[in-house]
């Protein structure tokens, strides 16, 4: 083969590479716009928790195509990357109030197992380390609820509603807890759990629940009702009270909104940064889909994301601080 054929093929190869990259970010681009649109029908929907993801795909395309020198293509990328941008720079700077250390702690956990995930001793690990005072395992199985049979002296006070199709659900708290139940939100009919926990002297309502995933219109018009139910039963309860769960929802999308409005809820996240817990890929994960949302009784001290344990999810970890009773 010829010199110059040998540079024809490297030159098709590249213009074939470039533009796949150009459909790259064309797509990330596409789905940033419909997102910002608030879109409250499926599958549209659906572009409304990929901010991370758009991000990601397009700076690191402006990167590339800086680096090819192709500086429209660049620059497109960059305005296509500013909706993304502008939503998800707000929730890295904000701060938070300084928190007295006279304030009680509640330590919490919230836990995606994943069903077929096996990795029971990762979890006992992160507990045993962590020490958190209250657990919320999602997707629970008699094997999960088996394999965790270790933290039972950690944990003595268990409610748990074990099932093998990704709804199971469980609480687990080193403290004492009251009038805890299964509740059902919404007709979907996946359990969800309400417990009392006292904490410096008042009782704390905790509610767990964990919605159906929006992959169907219907599913997604389920979802909704589940946690506009959840909402709904929480305000109209004495504080304080604290919602966690997977909620098969991203900040962005519109019902969280109306969730957190709804049942007077604040996100735990503001001012700690994104925290994305899924999917979990490796040390990494794209959006944040599970939530410790609380009344305006708490602050939220420390947020964080654990290490992998082997499911799709990463763990996140909740230090709150309880305020003085008004």
């Amino acid at each position: 083969m010829t010199n110059s054929s040998n540079a024809r093929s490297s030159s098709f190869f590249a213009l074939i590479l470039w533009g796949l990259l150009m459909l790259a970010v064309l797509a990330a681009g596409v789905g940033a716009i419909v997102a910002q649109l608030g879109p409250r029908f499926w599958p549209l929907e659906l572009a409304s928790h990929l901010h991370v993801g758009y991000l990601v795909v397009l700076v690191a395309a402006a990167a590339l195509f800086s680096i090819g020198q192709r500086w429209r293509s660049a620059l497109l990328a960059v305005v296509l990357a500013m909706p993304s941008a502008l939503t998800l720079v707000p929730a890295v700077v904000a701060g938070h109030p300084p928190i007295s250390d006279e304030l009680p702690r509640l330590n919490v956990a919230l836990i995606n197992v994943h069903s077929s995930n096996r990795s029971y001793g990762r979890v006992i690990g992160l507990l045993r380390e962590k020490q958190p005072d209250v657990v919320a395992l999602l997707e629970i199985t008699d094997a999960w609820l088996d394999g965790l049979k270790p933290l039972h002296t950690q944990y003595p006070h268990r409610h748990t509603e074990p099932r093998e199709d990704n709804f199971g659900i469980a609480l687990f708290s080193r403290r004492p807890v009251h009038g805890v139940r299964t509740q059902v939100f919404g007709q979907a009919d996946l359990p969800s759990i309400v417990a009392d926990l006292p904490v410096a002297g008042r009782m704390v309502h905790i509610v767990v629940t964990h919605p159906l995933p929006p992959v169907r219109p219907v599913s997604l018009e389920l979802r909704d009702q589940q946690l506009m139910q959840v909402a709904d039963y929480l305000g109209k309860r004495r504080r304080p009270y604290l919602l966690l769960g997977d909620l098969n929802a991203s900040p962005w999308t519109p019902v969280y909104a109306d969730l957190l409005d709804a049942g007077s809820l604040y996100s735990t996240r503001t001012g700690h940064g994104l925290l994305p817990t899924w999917p979990s890929l490796g040390p990494l994960a794209l959006t944040p889909i599970d939530h410790v949302l609380t009344s305006e009784d708490f602050v939220a001290a420390r947020v964080r994301t654990g290490l992998n344990v082997g499911s799709d999810h990463q763990p996140l970890l909740v230090e709150l601080a309880l305020r003085a009773n008004p």
